[in-house]
């Protein structure tokens, strides 16, 4: 298997938008959706090693895949280890656990990662800023705003996470 490495960081739409332009082959990109200080502290415990140069994106949060599969056409990979919002708080708490965490992820068959990204979610990077979702495990939902979905529940995590999107990543 390649050789893994991992990032956890906060980004702007536009250090997003302008990295997604970039011709790099994709890297799977998980994403958490929050400000609360368990994710803070999961960015800033890493800080030094964080690679901002985001390509294209694979995958997302479990809780909320159909929702960006409906709105970006993004083909699913394998939930076998399942991206949990309850488990990234957990491990954050604890190095120990970020590391076997890590383990976990980087056991994922990267033969399953999709190049998936097209003009669409480009332009819908800049287009959303004023549609908030309510997430309510509907497929059917269109509007998604990934700057600010909001009552996210998680029964293994806290709720009601905005205001910024976190990405965990391999390459």
């Amino acid at each position: 298997m390649q050789q893994i490495r991992h990032y956890v960081t906060k980004v702007s739409k536009n250090t997003l938008y302008n990295s997604i332009k970039s011709n790099k082959k994709p890297i799977l990109v998980n994403f958490v959706i929050g400000s609360d200080k368990k994710c803070q502290t999961l960015e800033n415990m890493i800080d030094n090693e964080v690679n901002n140069n985001f390509v294209d994106i694979v995958s997302c949060d479990i809780n909320y895949n159909h929702l960006l599969i409906k709105k970006y056409n993004i083909k699913k990979i394998p939930s076998t280890y399942g991206f949990s919002l309850g488990k990234l708080m957990r491990v954050s708490q604890n190095p120990n656990n970020l590391k076997n965490y890590m383990d976990l992820v980087s056991k994922i068959q990267y033969d399953h990662v999709y190049n998936i990204l097209n003009n669409n979610m480009k332009n819908n990077i800049h287009n959303n800023n004023n549609n908030n979702l309510n997430y309510n495990n509907n497929p059917q939902t269109n509007n998604i705003n990934l700057n600010a979905l909001n009552s996210i529940d998680d029964k293994n995590s806290v709720s009601h996470f905005s205001n910024g999107i976190y990405f965990i990543t391999t390459q």
